[in-house]
């Protein structure tokens, strides 16, 4: 019988991820099986998408080009990556807005001013307050109020509301039984803005119960409206359909406020000055129709030689005035404490309107 030989061949087993090679009976080794095979390619990323290492990014942040942002508050990315907000517009909560800078609010309406001069009101409109051209006496939703030009100072008053424009002028809506929107059509309310005349350059508006007044750049004040406790400043206690000058010499207010019947300045020297209805500030229980300086801290001006006491009960002599209680005392540099209950009760007891 013919004898066979025997040839040794290699043997391949193959195992997942890998392969077993067998040269022989005395011999064998491990290759990987994933070396020179290519993986597939990668899916492509459109820019501005969520790349490959989004999840490196804090919980509630996006990958946005590299770069981890909320793109809830982001105005570069707000509400997706690549959506940018608006010149002037924030980011909340993924959706960009007008923010509010200003606030107004008197008796039962309030107006809103945006970072792009946008005015919005709402509240009571029996006397068309809220200025968009509604005729519902009560809005309780804002609704922007139609202005050529955005608004750069809002204010309002009770039945009324003015709002600056950007060019210096005025507009006022509301009420005008008393002639406080300023156009001189006394009696004739407003459901939408209009321009007071003769005003100009003015920075700023304040609204009382039934009057208005602006703040020119110049530093002088103009006023319009009721008249009843000498708001006005004019040295009148007139009504006026139309812009007065408040007395002021010189003209150099610098800030300007006004409650329902008083109204105030600063100064450039720094002294306040009030007119108006009672308690102005001068010590005085009587309405002015001229500028008064309160007696901030001016305690050379009291009587006693700065020391402050309660009024006599004695009679003046003829045609003399007596001195005002100043309206507070000093105690230490810088520091003042208000008049004592007694000193109050004395001044008030003393006042010619106490015995009305």
């Amino acid at each position: 019988m013919r004898r066979l030989s025997t040839v040794s061949l290699p043997v391949a087993v193959f195992f997942a991820g890998c392969s077993l090679i067998v040269p022989g009976p005395d011999s064998f080794e491990y290759r990987d099986a994933s070396v020179g095979i290519d993986a597939a390619p990668d899916s492509q990323v459109a820019p501005g998408d969520a790349g490959p290492d989004a999840s490196l990014c804090a919980v509630g942040l996006e990958d946005c080009l590299g770069e981890c942002v909320d793109t809830q508050t982001s105005v570069e990315h707000c509400g997706a990556c690549g959506s940018a907000c608006a010149e002037s517009l924030s980011c909340d909560e993924g959706e960009c807005l007008d923010p509010s800078i200003q606030v107004a609010a008197a008796w039962v309406n309030t107006c809103s001013r945006s970072r792009a001069g946008q005015v919005h009101c709402w509240g009571s409109n029996d006397m068309g307050q809220v200025g968009a051209g509604i005729d519902d006496s009560v809005v309780n939703a804002p609704n922007r109020v139609p202005l050529p030009l955005p608004a750069v100072d809002v204010a309002t008053g009770g039945p009324i509301a003015c709002a600056v424009t950007s060019d210096g002028a005025v507009w006022c809506w509301g009420s005008n039984d008393e002639g406080q929107l300023g156009d001189r059509a006394l009696g004739t309310a407003s459901r939408v803005p209009v321009r007071v005349p003769r005003v100009a350059d003015a920075t700023r508006v304040v609204a009382g119960l039934d009057h208005a007044c602006a703040l020119i750049r110049d530093g002088s004040v103009l006023c319009w409206g009721s008249n009843e406790h000498g708001q006005l400043g004019d040295g009148t206690f007139e009504p006026r359909d139309g812009p007065v000058a408040v007395g002021l010499d010189p003209a150099d207010a610098q800030s300007l406020r006004s409650g329902d019947g008083t109204i105030c300045v600063t100064r450039s020297t720094g002294r306040v000055y009030c007119w108006g209805a009672q308690v102005i500030g001068d010590g005085t229980m009587e309405a002015s129709s001229e500028p008064r300086a309160v007696a901030l801290g001016r305690v050379s001006d009291s009587p006693a030689g700065g020391r402050c006491t309660a009024p006599s009960r004695t009679k003046s002599p003829a045609g003399a005035r007596a001195a005002p209680c100043c309206v507070a005392r000093r105690r230490g540099p810088g520091s003042f404490q208000p008049p004592s209950p007694r000193q109050n009760r004395a001044m008030f007891l003393s006042s010619p309107s106490s015995r009305s």
